[in-house]
């Protein structure tokens, strides 16, 4: 359990300073009481001028897994404000399964880029725990079980569209980053069982994965390009803008 912020280790350090001189902005690491979701303990916020990443403590991890975490949320300002991706604004105030899916559709699509910068510069992305988490889905799967994505959202619509993401997700892992044996082995089960368990779901995430191949997310267009084609899909586009902090 981590109840105050360690100081940044060396190669965290590097890391803020590469960010910090591609994006033009300073990094401020804030603490906060809550990051939007119960149970998240690391945000990346939208900010005039800095890259400010919030934080909740007591964090129940190691530092690695605290380090990790606070690479992640850099990346994501550095795509943002360093390289032109381009990110989700809300129109208006709406419901929660159009918040809801929308989260999930950002999270699914933006972490691929930024889960692979992170590991360029020599941070794991996916600990010992991911395998073992994978696993248990996959049990669920082979019984054709959702109930283990049952909290994950508002109602069964949400639910589905989060265990969709889940199969994207290992999809991207296996695709774009480098893994151990034991993650491999852990994605191909799950996706194996995943196939035969929720075949119409299946199919929708095979769909989202073909949006991958046709365009280059590690592009800020070919990003846009499956922001874009992912939430027409599930049919969100009347309650997002698309926001760049600038343009190519």
């Amino acid at each position: 359990m981590i109840s105050s912020l360690p100081q940044l280790s060396d190669t965290l350090q590097r890391f803020y300073s590469f960010v910090e001189s591609e994006s033009g902005r300073t990094i401020s690491l804030q603490q906060a009481a809550f990051v939007g979701l119960q149970g998240m303990n690391f945000a990346f916020a939208h900010h005039p001028t800095d890259i400010v990443i919030e934080y909740v403590l007591p964090f129940n991890g190691t530092i690695d897994q605290l380090e990790e975490a606070l690479s992640h949320e850099a990346g994501h300002g550095l795509l943002t404000y360093g390289r032109g991706y381009t990110h989700l604004e809300l129109k208006q105030k709406t419901d929660n399964v159009a918040v809801f899916s929308l989260s999930v559709i950002a999270t699914m699509i933006d972490d691929v880029p930024v889960n692979k910068l992170i590991q360029d510069h020599g941070f794991r992305t996916r600990n010992k725990s991911y395998a073992r988490q994978v696993r248990r889905e996959a049990k669920f799967a082979r019984r054709k079980d959702m109930s283990i994505y049952r909290n994950t959202g508002p109602n069964d619509l949400t639910v589905k569209r989060f265990g969709i993401s889940r199969y994207v997700s290992a999809w991207t892992c296996l695709q774009y980053l480098t893994i151990s044996s034991d993650q491999r082995d852990a994605l191909r089960k799950f996706r194996k069982n995943f196939k035969r368990a929720y075949p119409d779901l299946y199919r929708e995430g095979l769909t989202i994965c073909e949006h991958f191949k046709a365009h280059d997310v590690f592009t800020s267009t070919g990003h846009e390009n499956i922001l874009k084609n992912v939430v027409s899909l599930w049919n969100l586009s009347d309650y997002v803008n698309f926001k760049r902090e600038w343009g190519e």
